[in-house]
C-alpha cells in the first residue's frame, strides 16, 4: 500500500508524495503561510521524542512535556495505516472470525475511506482518507 499525508483541510500536504497512492492518512503539514509567515504549530501533529535526547526548540517554546514534540510527514501517516490494519486483525479475531486476508483488509480500507480530490481513486489520495471507525464497521 502507498500512503499519501494530508493537512487538517484535508488537502494533499505540501511534502506529501503522489501517484500510485492507494489510501491517505493525517500527517500534518507547515500550514498555508509557512514561506511568509513561519510555521504555523497548530498543522503539525503531535509525536512522541526520545528522552534521552535534548528537547527540540519548538517542544520548548510550547512547553510540550518531555517527550514530546510536533512533526510532520508521510513517515506519521504510513504508521496510521499500518496500526488500522492492526486493529482491524483486533477485531477480526475478537469476534472470532477467520483472520482478515491482505485483500479483505485491503478492500475494507478502500470502502470506508472517505474520499477525497478528484471522485473515485485519484493519484493524490487513492481511494481517499483512512476512516477507521467506518472501516470497524465492515469486519465480519
Amino acid at each position: 500500500m502507498n500512503v499519501s499525508a494530508t493537512n487538517k483541510k484535508d488537502k494533499l500536504s505540501s511534502y506529501s508524495n503522489y501517484g500510485g497512492i492507494t489510501l491517505a492518512a493525517p500527517g500534518g503539514d507547515y500550514g498555508d503561510e509557512w514561506e511568509t509567515n513561519g510555521i504555523d504549530p497548530s498543522e503539525l501533529v503531535l509525536v512522541t521524542y526520545p528522552t534521552n535526547l535534548p528537547q527540540p526548540y519548538i517542544s520548548q517554546v510550547l512547553n510540550l512535556p518531555k517527550g514530546y514534540t510536533l512533526s510532520v510527514g508521510t513517515s506519521l501517516a504510513a504508521p496510521k495505516v499500518a496500526g488500522a490494519i492492526g486493529v482491524l486483525l483486533a477485531e477480526s479475531r475478537e469476534k472470532s472470525y477467520r483472520e482478515l486476508s491482505t485483500n479483505k483488509i485491503e478492500k475494507i480500507l478502500r470502502k470506508s475511506s472517505v474520499d477525497l480530490g478528484a471522485k473515485g481513486k485519484d493519484p493524490q489520495f487513492g481511494y481517499g482518507r483512512l476512516n477507521l471507525n467506518k472501516a470497524l464497521d465492515l469486519v465480519k
